[in-house]
C-alpha cells in the first residue's frame, strides 16, 4: 500500500472514530435526559435490553457530558440537547 492511501486511510479511521464517540456521546446524554425527564433506571434498561447498573453508568457519563457543554467547552453545533430540553433550574 503506498503511503499516501495509507495515510488517507488513517484519516478515515480518525474521523470515523470521532464521529462514533460523538455519538456515543451523544446517546448518554439522551440517557441522562430520560433519567431527569423522570424514567427509571430499571424502565430505561427495559428498552435498551440491559442491566440497571449499565444504565447507571451511562446516566453518569451523560451527566458530566452534559455539564461540561452547558459549560462551552463543546463546539456550536454539535450540542444534541435542543434549547427546550435544557434542564429545569432551581
Amino acid at each position: 500500500m503506498s503511503d499516501h492511501v495509507r495515510t488517507a486511510f488513517k484519516a478515515q479511521l480518525a474521523e470515523s472514530k470521532r464521529v462514533a464517540d460523538q455519538g456515543m456521546e451523544n446517546f448518554h446524554i439522551q440517557v441522562y435526559l430520560m433519567n431527569l425527564s423522570g424514567l427509571t433506571f430499571d424502565e430505561i434498561a427495559e428498552v435498551f435490553n440491559t442491566r440497571s447498573s449499565t444504565v447507571t453508568d451511562w446516566k453518569r457519563k451523560g451527566e458530566e457530558a452534559y455539564r461540561r457543554r452547558e459549560q462551552g467547552s463543546q463546539p456550536a453545533g454539535e450540542d444534541p440537547v435542543r434549547s427546550g430540553e435544557r434542564e429545569p433550574v432551581g
